[in-house]
């Protein structure tokens, strides 16, 4: 089952990442000091995961914290055996 991004506001800056109807991370948009914007992003698996596996990341751009989300995610899928439908 693919990944879905759910906008959990009417912002855009934060979304719950879902895989049908649990929810396995989260993205969200941090502003820094002097104005500048980081997107960061994570899974709520903290168990049984295999090795090489990322948790968590901070980039400059929501398609960079995508693409590490659904990197991570496809190695998750991989180890468990189990296939992206």
């Amino acid at each position: 089952m693919p990944l879905v991004y759910k906008d959990k506001g009417a912002s855009g800056s934060q979304l719950a990442v879902m895989c049908g109807e649990i929810a396995v991370g989260h993205i969200g948009k941090n502003t820094l000091v002097g104005g500048a914007a980081r997107w960061s992003w994570n899974f709520g698996m903290n168990n049984a995961v295999p090795p090489g596996f990322q948790h968590s990341g901070h980039v400059d751009t929501l398609e960079e914290a995508k693409a590490g989300v659904e990197q991570n995610w496809e190695l998750w899928l991989d180890a468990a055996g189990l296939a992206d439908r």
